[in-house]
């Protein structure tokens, strides 16, 4: 293929974070032929029925590696384009907070472990999804999960965004 080893701006940014499997069984990999941005997508494989899977800073507490630094009261918009072959359950992005301490900064009112974005089911193209919340007080670091929930089947992540919102664009 010749994309193989092409760099996709959008997650390489991203590659310390680690597939966790809370339940079921699922592989990650990176897909050269399936991609939204002709270079390469992430895509979590869910092999076992109702299987979840997360790709995610998360093991690190949000202050490994790759650090993703934010600003208390400020806005944050992480976005991507998903496509699935799921024959059940759904696939999501979700962000959420942590503290200098690596304790969740969650949003008040909302989920602490990670707010989801509108989720993508069954078999489908390339469908933007995005998730933008504002850095509660004590918040010193992003979460970013790209989801797999109760699936089987794949999920592909590509176009990856993530950075502040500039205050025009707020609601």
């Amino acid at each position: 293929n010749p994309r193989v080893g092409r760099r996709n701006p959008g997650l390489d940014r991203f590659q310390g974070f680690v597939l966790s499997v809370p339940a079921g069984r699922a592989r990650l990999s990176r897909d050269y032929t399936v991609t939204a941005t002709n270079s390469y997508a992430i895509a979590i494989g869910c092999e076992a029925p109702g299987s979840d899977a997360y790709w995610s800073n998360y093991s690190a507490g949000g202050i490994g590696t790759p650090p993703l630094p934010v600003t208390a009261g400020q806005a944050y918009r992480f976005g991507a384009r998903l496509r699935t072959d799921l024959q059940q359950g759904e696939a999501a992005l979700a962000l959420t907070f942590f503290s200098a301490d690596g304790h969740w900064a969650g949003v008040p009112g909302r989920e602490a472990s990670g707010v989801p974005s509108e989720p993508v089911t069954g078999q489908t193209e390339w469908t933007p999804r995005e998730v933008v919340l504002t850095a509660p007080p004590g918040a010193t670091s992003a979460v970013l999960f790209f989801r797999a929930r109760k699936a089987v089947g794949t999920v592909w992540f590509d176009a990856v965004e993530f950075g502040a919102v500039p205050a025009a664009q707020t609601k």
